[in-house]
């Protein structure tokens, strides 16, 4: 008796579905402590990337807890109005419907990627910019 083909679609679709694995969860822990921006990134045209380099100056944002997110900054930096003022602002973490990560900070939404080093803030998809942070030990 010869195999019908339907078996083998059922069997191929199986195998695919359950291969699959959503992106593991970003935690809130995770974006918690003290981040140092090093790099702003624009992309203000396709061909033109404009880069910042903030990695000589003093611009760290604390995550804490309690969703306060403290700024601090040299003073008299010139920013490019690129960095939230120094101070207290508030943050949340949501998970969208699609399935990315946004990071919310006062009335401005980011997509954000984590990692045990590093941080990446993202506007660019809205004619921002991208934001480099490195973490501190």
């Amino acid at each position: 008796m010869k195999p019908q083909p339907f078996i083998y679609c059922i069997a191929i679709l199986v195998v695919l579905f359950t291969a699959c694995k959503k992106t593991d969860n970003i935690r809130d822990e995770d974006i918690k402590g003290k981040w140092k921006l090093v790099e702003v990134k624009l992309s203000l045209t396709p061909t033109v990337p404009v880069s910042y380099d903030y990695s000589q100056y003093n611009v760290v944002y604390d995550f804490k807890s309690d969703a306060v997110l403290m700024v601090s900054k040299d003073a008299n930096m010139d920013t490019a109005g690129y960095v939230h003022e120094h101070g207290e602002h508030y943050y949340t973490i949501i998970n969208d419907e699609d399935g990315y990560y946004v990071l919310k900070i006062d009335d401005y939404a980011y997509w954000y990627s984590v990692s045990s080093d590093e941080l990446i803030l993202d506007d660019s998809p809205v004619d921002g910019a991208k934001y480099y942070f490195v973490k501190l030990k």
